[in-house]
C-alpha cells in the first residue's frame, strides 16, 4: 500500500477494498481509463490504515471480507468523520 503522492493531482481518488485480487484488478482496469486515480487494499483493516493519512473521494468496499467486513469498516470510518 503506497499512497500516490497524497493525491495532490486533480484526479479523483478511488480506494478499492476487496479481499479477492481478481476483483481488484477488474475494477482497476475498468476505472483507470476513465481518468481516476486508483489505490487498492485487500482488507478492511488496510482500508482504515490508508484512510488515516488520505481521504479518498470514493471507497468501493466489499461487504464480505474475513477480518473486518465492509459494514464494520464503513461504520468505523463514519465514526471517525463524526457521522453515525
Amino acid at each position: 500500500m503506497t499512497p500516490s503522492s497524497l493525491n495532490l493531482s486533480q484526479q479523483p481518488l478511488i480506494l478499492i477494498v476487496d479481499d479477492q485480487a481478481l476483483i481488484r484488478k477488474m475494477l482497476v482496469a475498468a476505472l483507470t481509463p476513465a481518468g481516476f486515480l486508483i489505490e487498492t487494499v485487500a482488507s478492511g483493516r488496510e482500508a482504515l490504515e490508508f484512510c488515516r493519512t488520505i481521504t479518498p473521494d470514493l471507497i468501493i468496499l466489499d461487504a464480505m471480507m474475513d477480518d473486518l467486513d465492509g459494514f464494520e469498516t464503513c461504520l468505523i470510518k463514519r465514526k471517525w468523520s463524526g457521522r453515525q
